[in-house]
């Protein structure tokens, strides 16, 4: 038999786990719920091409133009096979915000292994430079959501094939915050 004190002290070592679990989950829900700190994001697509044909696995980046204090990130995507892309802001959320970009598209990706350890080709640059190491592109991602095309011309310039240890380097040097 529990005396009185026994059993009140049983009880709250009883609802201590659901209190633990409680707290966790508000707090949780201020880091990933949307508690303020989620940035107005645009739907962000279009078509990239080059000399009027879609150009598929197309990596296309969108690198923000910073002015004053603003704070953004990077978004990305890659095109399907006719061409048509849409941007991620992060693993979780798509678009990007609003403002001026300077916008890198680039076919090239190095020899290696994807995240299941099959073995997957490299495929070199089809895309002018000034396409992407020295992209002269920029783009506007305004509230409306317009498309964003991207009709690119093999003749723009040269094409330059990265280094693949150049591009190794790079490829770690980048925290997406994710």
């Amino acid at each position: 038999m529990l005396t009185a004190r026994e059993a009140t002290l049983k009880g709250r070592g009883g609802l201590r786990p659901l209190k633990v679990i409680g707290c966790g989950l508000w707090l949780l829900s201020g880091c990933f719920g949307g508690g303020g700190n989620v940035p107005e994001l645009i739907e962000v697509s279009g078509t990239v091409t080059l000399d009027g044909q879609p150009l598929p696995d197309a990596a296309v980046n969108f690198i923000p133009v910073v002015q004053g204090n603003e704070e953004s990130r990077p978004a990305s995507g890659t095109t399907d096979t006719d061409g048509e892309y849409s941007l991620q802001y992060s693993s979780s959320q798509t678009g990007a915000r609003p403002g001026n970009y300077r916008v890198s598209i680039s076919t090239y990706r190095r020899e290696g292994e994807d995240r299941e350890g099959n073995h997957v080709a490299g495929v070199a640059e089809k895309v002018p430079s000034v396409y992407n190491v020295k992209t002269t592109l920029t783009a506007e991602v305004k509230a409306d959501g317009s498309p964003l095309d991207f009709p690119l011309k093999s003749d723009a310039g040269p094409v330059i094939q990265p280094n693949p240890a150049t591009a190794d380097d790079m490829s770690r040097g980048g925290d997406d915050g994710c």
